[in-house]
């Protein structure tokens, strides 16, 4: 590829880059720690393309500032890793890693660290490490390895992160695009290997940085907000689509979840405090469901659950288990506050053809009917 092509393939990448997060920007919640990290990794990946590009420009048209290209694979070779590193660190937070991340970001700034003091002492002459630049060209060094290595290590560690954590994050968000995240860079950096004179490391980084976004935009059309669980809109999508694959005879059931005096926890303590409750109670349901079973918020404190329960006697004692697992909840001194649900409930057969409307209308209605019989206690 000519160094123009170059350029111009930049300038295309950085376009759709700025869009991108531009566009999703306004979506992520202002300082926390998704939106700093998703944040310090677009604005490192800007001034990657925009350094390849002044470097290929310098290479263009018999113009070799050694200076200028030299300083721009300094910026190269120091930042990449550190798009890794906070790709690595973003993984284990999104996927509730149970790891201390001070421990993470300690681990983390010793391999940058190690790795700038390699970067720059590969431009010492004859030092050959990382790199050496001959006739205005770069050549991988005798330690490239050890680069490539630092490069990849953070890649594939989220790679198990998210092989560990598939069944955790498949309740909440698709791991598969982490694991695309992680693939499509590894394949990259072992390329470049091969292809030096080719910045194919930062192109399967950008390509990766896109991929995030527009998983970001996709949940957050498809997810509650606030606890991560499917929204109202996902949640009669997916029962159509479980209608629609019903055979005659196949039964399932719907459950509807209000939070009992929810109002008055919101008055009392705030509604900070109560999305805090909200966060909770999505957590408690999450570990009394399955994974074949589907979890959703409806709005407000209502949540739904759609589960592969045959019969009455089976409603009734996964009934049981929901109410089992708050009085765990509430027995439990770190709880943020007692918990306790109004709960209606029905089985869905084919042959009665309700709509997904008509049978939310249904459990809903149903959950009323249970609320008003525990007031009247």
């Amino acid at each position: 590829m000519d160094p123009i092509t170059s350029v111009l393939t930049n300038a295309f990448l950085l376009i759709v880059l700025i869009s991108a997060y531009w566009y999703i920007r306004r979506q992520l919640t202002r300082g926390d720690f998704g939106h700093r990290t998703l944040r310090y990794i677009f604005i490192i990946t800007t001034v990657l393309l925009a350094a390849d590009a002044v470097m290929r420009i310098n290479h263009s048209y018999a113009i070799y500032n050694d200076a200028i290209c030299t300083t721009c694979i300094l910026i190269g070779c120091i930042m990449l890793p550190l798009l890794a590193l906070l790709w690595f660190i973003y993984t284990c937070r999104a996927t509730n890693l149970t790891i201390k991340l001070w421990i993470v970001y300690i681990i983390a700034a010793v391999i940058f660290a190690a790795n700038t003091v390699l970067v720059v002492l590969s431009v010492i002459p004859g030092a050959d490490i990382y790199f050496i630049i001959q006739n205005h060209v770069m050549h991988l060094g005798r330690f490239y390895f050890i680069y490539a290595a630092i490069l990849l290590i953070p890649f594939v560690a989220s790679l198990v992160v998210v092989f560990m954590q598939w069944k955790i994050m498949n309740r909440k968000r698709n791991p598969l695009t982490f694991f695309n995240f992680s693939m499509i860079p590894i394949v990259a950096i072992i390329g470049q290997y091969f292809f030096v004179n080719y910045s194919l490391s930062l192109m399967g980084i950008v390509v990766s940085f896109i991929i995030i976004i527009l998983d970001i935009q996709h949940q957050y059309a498809v997810t509650d907000f606030l606890t991560g669980l499917c929204n109202r809109r996902n949640i009669t999508k997916f029962l159509a689509a479980k209608i629609k694959e019903l055979r005659n005879g196949d039964k399932f059931a719907g459950f509807m979840l209000d939070i009992n005096n929810f109002k008055s926890i919101n008055d009392k303590y705030g509604h900070n405090f109560g999305d805090r409750v909200l966060i909770d109670v999505s957590n408690v349901l999450i570990g009394v469901t399955e994974k074949r079973d589907y979890i959703g918020r409806f709005g407000g404190d209502e949540f739904v659950i759609i589960a592969d329960v045959k019969n009455e006697e089976e409603i009734v004692r996964f009934t049981a288990k929901i109410r089992q697992a708050c009085d765990k909840y509430n027995s439990n001194e770190n709880k943020t506050h007692t918990i306790e649900f109004s709960i209606g409930s029905a089985l869905y057969e084919k042959a009665e053809a309700l709509t997904p409307t008509r049978f939310l209308e249904i459990i809903d209605d149903r959950m009323y009917i249970d609320k008003q019989s525990t007031k009247s206690i």
